[in-house]
């Protein structure tokens, strides 16, 4: 038990861990080195990063031949491997022992197995594996340069639904709410109970166009429930993404929930991307005709369909339709000028809503250039601030 000491050494030298793993295993063979527990510190630290148990002569011999291999890679790779590539490399590759590797995180490996880390009504996460997830793949998106976002989803006209027909009619809410997140997330994504009616979902490598259309399966989704629809549920989501719209846990929730509280109040049933810069253009309530079709349409047959501007900015325009079509579709436009003239532009679909039967679309233009810049200065008041564009 006198080498125990050393041992110990090589193992916290060659850890590559983020924090929160670097803690729990150090407090691991804290514990393991006291006397009670020094007769199986070989066995007992191997199982911290392997589902397997053996001796502790046979322990302690992998220990060794796992020291060898982490030096081997190191030098060949030239660069620090970590001691768990090291560890599963020895095992899937050298010893070949190992079947069903742990890939996840240890400590949250041994949250999940010991049944903490879900909610009990819902069956999805619960908040505090939320917290300690989102920590470590916030660290990871900024320490390997990967995209990640989260969805914080409120579900609309729940509390009504709760106040009349009781808690137990609400949990049945909640509970469908659960089954329809788990069907549109992927294996990877990480769907949590944030409290009360919210819940949150984490996206790990995935990027702001990508979020936008998981929200949008969702709310679809959601939407399409006989069972919801009847209890006038529905659910308003606000998103937002690492690193732009923040590089830790408070701050990308906040502007998560910043991008909800607009999603809420633009009349619910709705997506909102937390934007950190917001041009502000004032809009201008024009019903000026124009044609638009989806950009993608354009390789199939020209359809375009004639509307009238709701309103205009310099930087996009507001119109109402009864076709459906989601955040980020790209338009052509063809505007008719007051001035007799009209002006194509490309746009995209920044913002979308339900109204009377219909919806509410907000799109952005595309770089105009100069002569269409000047067209519409030509026309629109020389005032360009105020209200956010459409």
């Amino acid at each position: 038990m006198k080498d125990i000491p050393s041992f110990r050494a090589n193992i916290l030298r060659r850890l590559n861990e983020d924090a929160l793993n670097e803690s729990f295993i150090i407090n691991e063979l804290n514990t393991l080195d006291t006397t009670g527990s020094r007769k199986v510190f070989y066995s007992r630290s191997l199982e911290l990063f392997v589902n397997l148990t053996f001796d502790e002569s046979a322990a302690k011999k992998h220990w060794t031949a796992i020291f060898e291999n982490y030096d081997h890679l190191k030098e060949h790779v030239d660069r620090d491997v970590g001691l768990r590539v090291a560890i599963f490399d020895y095992f899937i590759n050298l010893n070949r022992s190992l079947e069903s590797p742990i890939l996840v995180e240890i400590h949250l490996f041994r949250v999940t197995s010991n049944a903490a880390a879900l909610d009990s009504l819902t069956g999805l996460f619960n908040r505090k594996y939320m917290e300690i997830f989102l920590e470590k793949e916030i660290k990871r998106s900024i320490r390997h340069d990967k995209p990640l976002s989260i969805l914080l989803v409120d579900l609309d006209n729940f509390k009504e639904a709760n106040d009349t027909k009781g808690h137990l009619f609400g949990d049945k809410i909640l509970k469908q709410i659960a089954v329809i997140v788990k069907s549109v997330c992927r294996t990877e994504d990480a769907p949590c109970r944030f409290g009360g009616d919210e819940f949150l979902i984490i996206l790990p490598e995935t990027a702001e166009h990508g979020a936008i259309k998981l929200a949008e399966r969702l709310r679809e989704s959601i939407s399409r429930s006989d069972f919801l629809a009847a209890a006038a549920i529905t659910a308003s989501i606000g998103i937002a993404s690492c690193p732009a719209d923040g590089i830790n846990r408070e701050s990308l929730i906040k502007n998560a929930d910043s991008a909800l509280y607009k999603a809420k109040y633009s009349g619910k049933d709705c997506i909102v991307k937390f934007r950190s810069k917001i041009r502000r253009k004032r809009r201008f309530p024009h019903a000026w005709e124009m044609e638009f079709q989806p950009l993608d349409d354009t390789l199939k047959k020209m359809t375009f369909r004639r509307i009238y501007t709701q309103d205009i900015s310099i930087g996009g325009i507001r119109f109402e339709s009864e076709q459906s079509y989601t955040l980020g579709t790209k338009m052509i436009i063809n505007i008719h000028l007051p001035s007799k003239e009209d002006m194509v532009v490309v746009g995209k679909i920044v913002w979308a809503k339900k109204h009377a039967g219909a919806f509410m679309y907000g799109v952005q233009f595309y770089d105009l250039n100069n002569e269409q810049l000047k067209k519409i200065k030509q026309i629109l008041p020389n005032e360009f601030d105020g209200s956010p564009e459409g």
